[in-house]
């Protein structure tokens, strides 16, 4: 992948990260001490992407994606969390405009991630969380 949802280069370094770590979580031969790895490392990704959700650098996307990531985050397979984690490396205003429906979705946003987006109500979560 030569370039990321924005259409942008993303950082060589980072992207060829998260195609290794792809890679290596999609080899059929993973024994079971691999797949306990596999497990760790979901957990700490977890960790990673929600922090990452709630520090982008401006109060709205903030607010955004740290809901949706509070909201979704556990329940995701490890392929979504890949998926979210390739679409947090996408630029802030790019993600900005598409959590706010100001431009669609990148046909190469995954469609499970794509549609959990569309179908969440930001300010009603944040409401909730705020609420307990």
């Amino acid at each position: 992948m030569s370039a990321l949802y924005a259409g942008q280069p993303a950082s060589r370094s980072a992207q060829a990260l998260v195609m290794d770590k792809i890679a290596a979580m999609n080899n059929p031969g993973n024994t079971s001490s691999d797949v306990e790895q596999l497990a760790e490392d979901a957990v700490i990704l977890r960790k990673k992407l929600r922090w990452r959700a709630w520090h982008r650098g401006t109060q709205e996307l903030d607010l955004m994606l740290g809901t949706f990531a509070d909201r979704y985050l556990e329940q995701m397979d490890l392929q979504t969390l890949r998926d979210f984690e390739l679409f947090m490396l996408a630029e802030d205003p790019e993600i900005q405009a598409w959590l706010q429906g100001d431009k669609p979705f990148p046909s190469d946003v995954p469609e499970v991630l794509a549609d959990l987006f569309q179908n969440y109500d930001f300010l009603v979560e944040r409401q909730i969380q705020l609420q307990r």
